[in-house]
């Protein structure tokens, strides 16, 4: 996923905002409601979801766990195939 000249965000980092984005939907929670269940602030989880911040790895899994789903489920092919 190459970067555009007009958006400056990381690919995997958007591409991961979107992931989580679609499976908080799917699970029918707010971005308030996540963000107090997992204990991140409601203005980090934004900027998470909108591909503006790079979550930590105890942040996947604190989102995971608040989920109800694996950390790998949220990660699991962000990346392309090496091949």
């Amino acid at each position: 996923m190459p970067r555009s000249e007009s958006d400056p965000r990381d690919p995997l980092t958007v591409a991961f905002g979107r992931r989580l984005r679609g499976v908080r939907e799917h699970r029918g929670l707010s971005r308030d409601a996540l963000a107090t269940v997992s204990g991140l602030s409601h203005r980090a989880l934004d900027y998470i979801e909108l591909g503006h911040r790079k979550p930590t790895l105890s942040t996947i899994v604190a989102l995971a766990d608040a989920l109800g789903v694996t950390p790998g489920s949220l990660v699991d092919g962000l990346l392309p195939d090496d091949g």
